[in-house]
């Protein structure tokens, strides 16, 4: 799926018709360059998972880097497809890209798959919010789960990606820097070294299942693509958040586990309390609530949108008001669900957010190839894709979505150790 890049205006394919267009000049804000693209893809598909990868490569063990890098690759490569599709069909709204693709169904099933994967991805982010302020201020958990809703609210006040670049811009640093400080703690520290060891294949699935989690944001891509400024530059952008993820995920992953062992939390800060604990612990902490903070905003963009689109809310103002009440509703769903993160998040990782992000952008390519809206509008990504590739895709994520989410409900019916 390689595409070749044209330099004329003309050659990108757009019409004074054409949806990319016309969602810019109705958004009247500073578009992405390349950094701020990079920065816009990596925040989106790192942070949701960055603090249980430990507990994700403690259940995987040493299978860990690998299965994290074949997630990895085919994360980007569907995520290649849906902008192809998206291109195809002269798109970027997910759900029409479905429409136009196979018609109602993939509407239907974009909007089922999406909404149950987004609407839980905001509320593990306040979750994650919550959890790491409470480490660092002596308040009444529900006073400071209040609070610190309340100062997320204005941030959803920004609707387009442009408008956030700032906020992804500094989710991808304090990712970073999480990076360098979990590194930091295993060479620098002492801990008890990890001999090799086997790992059981419903512990697999639960590391894999939260490894697919952190990689299953594809819904964000063709929005992130509409809103960057030199279309040409995005397959380039999206080669450089790829490894980028990867990197950051396998520090994170590798050296945590390393660190804590078979007793690491599913949220990584509970250890740094002990080990290091002190300064540290503080300065990971600090990190972690900003960057969940700022990145409340751009998935909850991508479930507003559908709700949106759907109840016909056009003006800004409206955006505003609607987001900030889908945000306290949100709020007040996380707030019972905070002791069962683990399954919140493996259950998510697996059956929805495979759909979405493994089996329906490729099988949209497949059937908009056969279909273009307009043979000119190409966009940057041209040339078809290998059928049997796509088709690949499909079905490790079928294969992926039902395994796993037969583990997890196994797991939760008590028929298999924890």
């Amino acid at each position: 799926m390689r595409g070749t890049l044209e330099s004329s205006p003309s050659a990108v394919g757009y019409s004074e018709t054409s949806p990319l267009l016309t969602n810019e000049k109705e958004c009247k804000t500073r578009q992405l360059n390349l950094f701020e693209t990079v920065s816009s893809i990596v925040n989106c598909f790192v942070g949701i998972c960055l603090l249980s990868m430990p507990y994700a490569f403690s259940k995987a063990k040493w299978f860990s880097p690998f299965c994290l890098l074949a997630v990895t690759t085919l994360a980007y490569f569907t995520s290649y497809a849906l902008c192809l599709a998206s291109n195809m069909t002269n798109t970027t709204v997910y759900s029409d890209i479905g429409l136009r693709a196979i018609g109602k169904k993939g509407q239907f099933f974009v909007r089922i798959c999406v909404g149950l994967q987004f609407v839980t991805i905001p509320m593990m982010f306040l979750i994650f919010v919550w959890r790491n302020s409470f480490f660092l201020f002596e308040l009444h958990y529900l006073t400071l789960c209040f609070i610190m809703t309340a100062l997320v609210t204005p941030l959803t006040w920004f609707l387009t990606y442009g408008e956030m670049a700032f906020l992804n811009t500094i989710g991808v640093i304090t990712a970073v820097f999480f990076a360098f400080e979990t590194f930091y703690c295993f060479f620098f520290l002492k801990h008890a070294p990890r001999e090799p060891e086997t790992s059981s294949f419903a512990d697999m699935a639960m590391g894999v299942g939260i490894m697919i989690l952190g990689q299953a944001d594809h819904a964000c891509v063709p929005n992130i693509y509409r809103d960057m400024k030199n279309k040409e530059q995005f397959p380039t952008a999206l080669l450089l958040s790829f490894v980028s993820i990867y990197i950051i995920y396998c520090t994170v992953g590798l050296a945590g586990w390393l660190s804590f062992g078979d007793a690491t939390d599913i949220i990584c800060t509970e250890n740094m309390k002990y080990h290091p604990g002190g300064l540290l612990f503080y300065v990971a902490t600090g990190i972690i609530v900003i960057n969940t903070f700022v990145s409340v905003p751009p998935f909850l963009s991508v479930i507003s949108e559908l709700f949106e689109d759907y109840f016909g809310i056009r003006k800004s103002s409206g955006k505003r008001v609607f987001r900030s009440c889908l945000l306290w509703f949100l709020a007040l769903g996380a707030y019972f669900l905070t002791n069962y993160l683990n399954y919140v998040e493996a259950i998510t990782g697996s059956f929805p957010a495979c759909l979405a992000a493994f089996v329906l952008p490729p099988l949209f390519l497949f059937y908009s190839q056969n279909k273009v809206v307009n043979s000119k509008n190409s966009g940057v990504f041209q040339g078809n894709a290998k059928s049997y590739g796509l088709w690949f895709c499909i079905i490790m994520g079928l294969v992926f979505g039902v395994g796993f989410t037969i583990i997890d409900f196994l797991r939760l019916g008590g028929y298999m150790g924890d």
